[in-house]
């Protein structure tokens, strides 16, 4: 199986390239952004405003601007740039410079993970750690390219996830199901079609 890792040897300068020369800020792209509050606004439409939520890889912090304005109160986001931290400090937002590969010790209710796993060197890894933060029966709310079609040294995950061509989910239904983590639905069809919306829950540490 092709990795990350046969796409950019060097870990420091994978992460180089993912705070400079694939970086963009998401507030910046409303045909990015207006579709993905659209998809934020939906799925935590009916949830109590007290709930523990994060959002790993939050970018300029434009998922938790959305969720601030739906009377979300405890809500934490991480990403690596540090220039996208600052903007979302900015906005009074609580963000803080962490590379998703080594979060810390959460214990949360949902997790929001929008377009971030198919840049993580090791998805895997990103997605133990997710599982790991969620309470038994969390939610994740993960989005995802699909079919990826994204340019290899920006979306090197994509092979280990699986959603580089379209195999009916089967891939990356697996991939996530290996993890205490059961998929609820999938929904597609977004923007022009190359998105995946998954809504999954963390099984039972007993189970």
């Amino acid at each position: 199986m092709k990795t990350y890792k046969d796409i950019i040897p060097d870990y420091e300068r994978y992460l180089t390239l993912q705070t400079s020369l694939y970086q963009s800020f998401e507030s910046d792209h409303p045909e990015w952004s207006d579709p993905q509050e659209e998809a934020i606004r939906e799925f935590f439409a009916d949830f109590e405003r007290d709930l523990i939520i994060a959002d790993i890889g939050c970018g300029d912090g434009f998922g938790l601007e959305v969720l601030k304005s739906m009377g979300f109160r405890h809500l934490m986001g991480f990403d690596a740039s540090k220039d996208k931290i600052a903007k979302a400090n900015e906005k009074g937002l609580n963000a803080a410079v962490c590379d998703v590969h080594k979060l810390p010790k959460l214990m949360c209710d949902v997790i929001l993970c929008s377009h971030v796993l198919e840049h993580c060197y090791y998805p895997g890894k990103v997605l133990d750690q997710i599982s790991n933060s969620l309470v038994n029966g969390g939610l994740l709310y993960l989005i995802l390219p699909y079919p990826d079609l994204g340019e290899d040294e920006a979306h090197g995950g994509k092979y280990e996830l699986g959603t580089m061509e379209d195999d009916n989910y089967e891939r990356i239904t697996a991939f996530i199901e290996k993890r205490h983590l059961k998929v609820d639905s999938i929904t597609t069809g977004f923007r022009t079609g190359d998105e995946i919306r998954m809504e999954c829950h963390r099984i039972s540490r007993s189970e």
